[in-house]
């Protein structure tokens, strides 16, 4: 991206001009599952294979190159105890995972899945949105582009999560600033450790609330009250349409990544799949906004790429059944059976 005066241009730019889906792939998607024998009761994961047939502008569809991006980051706003997750809760899972023992790294390497940490200030909280911006436009955009460069050596598929000290309620507060409603429309107990903590969420929401303007365009709401794992993964998300990458987002602050390009341009994450759902207020909520499925429901967190990875498995087996070779032969031996 160019330096120019007004940085968020060239993000706009290039949200502007992102390539189109050609619905020509998924016409012959469609024409191939009526050739499959037996297909009743695989309209669902028949849905998945499209899509990837759709997005990565290829029929058959490759589920052969599966990687997930993670994206570390911190928030000023976990200083005044309002999270249960901390900076150095971050650290040491960011460290499990470079190291090899993380449940995730497991999963992954179950289906053959790249996983790779991006740490985007991980030791560097952005500012407490209570009180100041959160970046600068210089520092937002720079860490969009960050998110387009981590994810350029392209993939079959590209799932996208985070972790950050102060992630979940900073995406929060931006969904509830695009979707409206009040503390109690988004904010749970269960969130917090207890009452006290519970009670210092919903005193910053209205402080947030307070402190910043509800009439911001996306990106700059995203550079008053986001933060850098978010400006990533909407850089990622760009990245992958420009690359024909159908994306799957797994975490609160992917989903509200999505939620601001949705904001930009209507068909901005027509790539994006939702992994799973976590039983969390903000989750649902924005899931709704999105008019997205989830793939599947087991009540991960939500961050740290568990569902996505293992929503992997399904995808896998999806474009396995789809592009299986041997359909035709079979398919006449039945009909052989049948007359004989």
């Amino acid at each position: 991206m160019n330096d120019t005066p007004l940085p968020f241009d060239d993000v706009k730019s290039l949200i502007e001009k992102m390539p189109p889906l050609i619905s020509e792939m998924a016409k012959m998607h469609e024409a191939r599952f009526k050739d499959l024998i037996f297909p009743e009761g695989l309209e669902s994961i028949s849905g998945l294979s499209r899509h990837l047939s759709l997005c990565q502008q290829k029929h058959p569809p490759e589920a052969n190159r599966l990687e997930l991006a993670l994206f570390a980051g911190a928030h000023g706003v976990a200083s005044q105890r309002i999270t249960k997750k901390t900076q150095q809760n971050v650290a040491d899972y960011v460290a499990a995972i470079q190291q090899g023992t993380a449940p995730l790294n497991q999963i992954c390497a179950q289906y053959g899945a790249g996983l790779k940490v991006f740490e985007v200030g991980a030791d560097l909280p952005t500012e407490d949105i209570t009180n100041e911006s959160a970046m600068s436009e210089k520092e937002a955009v720079a860490t969009v582009a960050f998110g387009m460069e981590a994810v350029a050596q392209g993939g079959d598929i590209l799932a996208l999560t985070s972790s950050g000290a102060g992630g979940n309620f900073i995406a929060t507060v931006l969904a509830a600033y695009i979707l409206g409603g009040e503390a109690e429309d988004w904010l749970a107990l269960e969130d917090a450790t207890g009452e006290a903590e519970f009670k210092r969420q919903i005193e910053c929401f209205h402080a947030v609330k307070k402190r910043h303007d509800a009439d911001y365009e996306p990106l700059e709401l995203l550079r008053r009250v986001g933060g850098r794992e978010i400006a990533a993964l909407i850089g990622a998300i760009i990245a992958a349409r420009y690359q024909s990458i159908p994306v799957l987002l797994d975490s609160l602050s992917a989903l509200v990544a999505a939620l601001l390009l949705k904001q930009m341009r209507a068909d901005a994450v027509d790539h994006c799949l939702v992994a799973h759902v976590a039983e969390h207020q903000a989750f649902i909520n924005i899931l709704n906004a999105l008019e997205m499925r989830p793939i599947i429901d087991m009540n991960f967190a939500p961050d740290g790429g568990m569902g996505a990875a293992t929503t992997f498995g399904i995808i896998k087996s999806a474009v396995a059944v789809h592009v299986y070779t041997g359909h035709e032969d079979i398919k006449d031996k039945v009909k052989q059976q049948k007359t004989a």
